[in-house]
């Protein structure tokens, strides 16, 4: 297995990422293969994402086969786009450890494209999709935001396998994600419009992002919120419609023209269950002039939440909400041939004899959505 490293580690250190390589060291550290010494002088010695990859895979090769074969199996289950991609051949299992029995952060391979599937979709639809850069040419982005621990609300117990199992996911199909955990509203504001302002949007053909927390109807609580109110308002709340400004075509115009889906993972009342998070509302603000031509500010939108207003959001402590679940698994076995809002529509269709209905608001969507696996 040293050789298969050594044969596709040009090509991983050119395509690798700060999220991939730091779970892979994470991988390595749990399963005994690296020492807590040996990653923290990764880390601290090789700023640039390529050095230290390539310190990684040095290391590993180094430790013989079964390290280097761990190290190619988790890369396929962390990124299988690009394991995919580099051909990569894994012999059997090489954990050190058992593992424990899969939850909503353990993605299993999406189900990819095939060279014919992409060719009907891309000749049946056309014009009427979104356009997507090739993988090589592409720099997608994604932001996930999951508040757990509360100053004085309860902590969301199980929320932390939502945050993984979104940040594999969309690793998955070639986003790079930054994950931020227990903001406050102000910190999530500031953390939106950095992202926001990102050049790498340039090149992306699509954004996420993704909000999971307590909340009302209309926002999203910060790590500081009450359930209390003060002069009749949600202390620490980020409004929804906040949300939207930061990424409209006027404030991100590097995404203009561009799909930009928000999912959030809340409840949006308490008519039924104890504490929960919250969600968006609707606003549909006007078109504006930028010099003589006519730009719509809001459009290329939207956002799935997971819950209907009013409405709780139920959550399982060992594995993670079940609407964040469900949302993988169909994603995983549906993208290759069906569009976004088909697969929240099928997501929609699982929970309709259930105790919540996720929908879909706030939909700007000019085209349809594809995110092709494989492609």
């Amino acid at each position: 297995m040293s050789k298969e490293l050594l044969r596709v580690r040009g090509q991983l250190v050119k395509s690798c990422n700060k999220t991939l390589i730091d779970g892979l060291l994470d991988d390595l550290l749990d399963a005994e293969f690296f020492k807590s010494s040996e990653v923290e002088y990764i880390r601290e010695q090789h700023a640039v994402c390529g050095d230290r990859c390539r310190s990684m895979v040095d290391m590993v090769k180094n430790k013989g086969d079964l390290c280097c074969n761990f190290l190619l199996q988790k890369l396929s289950e962390r990124d299988a786009y690009l394991s995919d991609h580099l051909n990569i051949t894994v012999s059997g299992r090489a954990d050190k450890k058992t593992t424990e029995p899969p939850n909503n952060s353990e993605i299993t391979t999406v189900t990819l494209c095939s060279e014919e599937e992409i060719q009907r979709i891309l000749n049946l639809e056309g014009s009427k999709m979104y356009h997507m850069l090739p993988r090589g040419q592409r720099k997608r982005q994604a932001l996930i935001i999951c508040n757990i621990k509360f100053k004085a609300v309860s902590e969301r117990t199980g929320a932390e396998h939502d945050l993984t199992g979104m940040t594999k996911l969309l690793e998955v199909f070639g986003y790079q994600v930054t994950s931020l955990v227990n903001l406050t509203s102000e910190e999530m504001l500031k953390a939106m419009q950095r992202f926001a302002d990102l050049e790498e949007h340039k090149y992306s053909d699509s954004t996420f992002i993704v909000l999971m927390s307590h909340g009302v109807r209309d926002g999203v609580c910060g790590v500081n919120s009450d359930h209390k109110q003060q002069n009749g308002q949600i202390t620490d709340l980020l409004k929804t419609d906040d949300i939207f400004t930061i990424f409209n075509n006027v404030n991100c115009p590097k995404l203009r023209g561009k799909p930009k889906v928000i999912i959030i993972q809340a409840c949006r009342g308490v008519e039924k269950g104890s504490v929960l998070a919250s969600d968006s509302t609707l606003n549909h603000p006007s078109g504006e002039f930028e010099s003589d031509v006519m730009v719509q500010k809001e459009s290329d939108f939207i956002c799935f939440c997971s819950s209907t207003p009013d409405t709780v959001s139920w959550r399982n402590k060992k594995t993670g909400s079940l609407f964040i679940t469900k949302l993988i698994e169909i994603i995983k076995s549906e993208a290759h041939c069906s569009s976004l809002e088909d697969i929240f529509r099928d997501v929609q269709l699982h929970f309709k004899d259930d105790i919540q209905m996720p929908t879909q608001e706030r939909k700007t969507l000019l085209k349809k959505v594809y995110l092709l696996p494989g492609y």
